[in-house]
């Protein structure tokens, strides 16, 4: 699932969206692109909102004991790049 494309068109409720599909899916079956679609102002909203609110979600989590940082950041990792470079065949 690419969580890229609801960023940059949802404002503050990216952070619910997010929050929701990292509920609901596994972590090695999400990614964040942008398709390279649309003005460039949109793939850079939409990487700054990515960045920003996956952060906060990840510090939520792990601050309420449901990730510890290594968990966190190995998660962030994979939606960020990793999965996509194993998609892709990049890695």
């Amino acid at each position: 699932m690419d969580v890229g494309l609801a960023n940059p068109h949802m404002g503050a409720q990216v952070r619910e969206v997010l929050r929701n599909v990292l509920a609901w899916c596994p972590f090695d079956k999400l990614l964040c692109a942008s398709d390279g679609v649309g003005i460039s102002e949109l793939h850079y909203l939409a990487a700054v909102l990515f960045r920003r609110y996956i952060a906060r979600i990840a510090i939520d989590w792990v601050s309420d004991g449901a990730w510890n940082a290594n968990q966190a950041k190995r998660v962030i990792d994979a939606i960020a790049h990793a999965n996509a470079e194993w998609l892709y065949g990049l890695a």
